[in-house]
């Protein structure tokens, strides 16, 4: 557990799932789960960032 900071409750198809655009100098994707920005993606990122992981690995960045 060396890139989580805490693991997510199990969801289902009632959790409330969002996503907003920022159409800025970049395409940014936020990611909300339950209210709670998870993840941030843009176009050609690799990987995106999360608010779940502790340090940069090869599945997120932390953010």
């Amino acid at each position: 557990m060396d890139f989580v900071k805490e693991n997510l409750e199990a969801f289902d198809s009632i959790s409330p799932v969002e996503v907003t655009w920022d159409f800025g100098e970049k395409t940014v994707a936020n990611i909300f789960l339950a209210f709670r920005l998870i993840a941030k993606l843009t176009v050609g990122s690799f990987p995106g960032w999360s608010s779940l992981v502790t340090k940069d690995g090869p599945l997120a960045q932390k953010m």
